[in-house]
């Protein structure tokens, strides 16, 4: 497992499964897992994105409580 930093608490890529990559995080009592079902560094790279996206929801600004544009 790698460590992310700036993601959220306890941010990790899961790289044991032989054909997918997960990225793990938890963020203001949320545990977030996505899973991508493809082993290229693209696909690592689109699972990133998508996992920073779901924490820019979760937080957006860095407010708690703010709504989503």
């Amino acid at each position: 497992m790698k460590e992310i930093a700036d993601l959220g608490e306890k941010a990790r890529i899961d790289m044991t499964p032989l054909f997918a990559y997960g990225v793990d995080f938890v963020l203001k009592g949320f545990f977030v897992r996505v899973i991508i079902q493809d082993k290229t560094e693209g696909a690592l790279n689109s699972a990133l994105a998508f996992a920073r996206l779901i924490s820019q929801r979760i937080m957006p600004s860095g407010r708690a409580g703010a709504s989503p544009k």
